[in-house]
């Protein structure tokens, strides 16, 4: 809970429908580690403590779910942290068109396929262009995974198919491209201070209220 009040608070997360402070589960596993972050959210939802979103397509085999604060919520952890609440500003009809959610690399990866609409690319041909990313000194460093192509599948972003082996060490390997949607759908970025950053588990002073000296533009959103 104190990290969706601080990503309200500085702002920091996903915009969505208007506002900002939005965070997928997996966000927490960068803060804290892995957890059964989902089933508490959800449950946090249930209690009115938190708000959800849908974040991926209709056909996606694993749907994303975003949450972010509700001035309930808040109400309840500055109880808890004696401090003042501030005003969560409530979600609002969408002024844009919806994103999809996709976890840091697998945006990456799909930048790689849309440069290429309609081919076919091996995952080290989707890796390569991180890799030259990383060794040019580019900050953030960029990961790109296997793991990373799949999830891309699951949301419906890409398609797969087997690479024809030439050899015993191809064997299981695919090749992959982005789908018709994954190719114009819009993809939520992150927005200021990354999960991971200090600014959320090592605060001098209050916890919900921002730094005096914040570079909202710092993190993943660059």
């Amino acid at each position: 809970m104190t990290f969706l009040a601080q990503l309200v608070v500085l702002p920091a997360g996903y915009r969505v429908r208007s506002v900002y402070g939005w965070a997928h589960p997996y966000d927490f596993n960068l803060l804290a580690g892995p957890y059964t972050w989902a089933d508490l959210l959800c449950e946090l939802e249930r209690e009115g403590r938190v708000d959800g979103h849908a974040a991926s397509l209709p056909q996606a085999s694993e749907p994303a779910r975003l949450y972010r604060i509700t001035q309930s919520g808040m109400d309840g952890i500055a109880a808890v942290l004696r401090e003042q609440p501030p005003r969560v500003e409530p979600p609002r009809t969408p002024d844009e068109p919806a994103g999809v959610y996709a976890s840091e690399g697998a945006r990456w990866a799909l930048d790689v396929l849309r440069d290429a609409p309609g081919e076919w690319l091996g995952v080290e041909q989707v890796k390569e262009p991180s890799e030259q990313w990383n060794r040019s000194g580019g900050r953030p460093y960029r990961l790109v995974w296997t793991a990373h192509l799949d999830e891309l599948v699951s949301a419906g972003l890409a398609e797969a198919r087997p690479l024809e082996p030439c050899g015993k060490h191809e064997q299981g390997r695919k090749l992959y491209r982005a789908t018709a949607c994954g190719l114009v759908v819009p993809v939520l970025k992150w927005f200021g201070r990354d999960p991971e950053s200090e600014v959320y588990s090592q605060v001098a002073g209050p916890l919900l209220r921002a730094p005096l000296r914040c570079c909202f533009m710092y993190g993943a959103g660059n």
